[in-house]
């Protein structure tokens, strides 16, 4: 997840740097899409991160031991019971 995260980010910082350097705007377009390959790898980072999560709670979910049914706490139909 890290790996992405750096690699959109490196992304929209070296294509910003082209189109700088192409239309001679200096650092414009290349603090722009910086910025932009900052929250579009925050956004994937966060949603990876919550599809892990969630797979990870099904996995445990799924290990963990099942409750076994409660005999009949009061077979006598009385209330007497404490």
């Amino acid at each position: 997840m890290g790996g992405t995260l750096a690699s959109e980010i490196l992304a929209g910082t070296l294509l910003g740097w082209l189109i700088d350097k192409f239309f001679g705007t200096g650092p414009t377009w290349m603090i722009v899409l910086t910025v932009a390959g900052v929250i579009v790898g925050m956004a994937t980072f966060i949603r990876s991160a919550l599809k892990e999560s969630g797979a990870a709670g099904r996995q445990a979910a799924a290990a963990a031991p099942k409750a076994l049914p409660l005999d009949e706490m009061d077979a006598d139909d009385d209330d007497d019971d404490p």
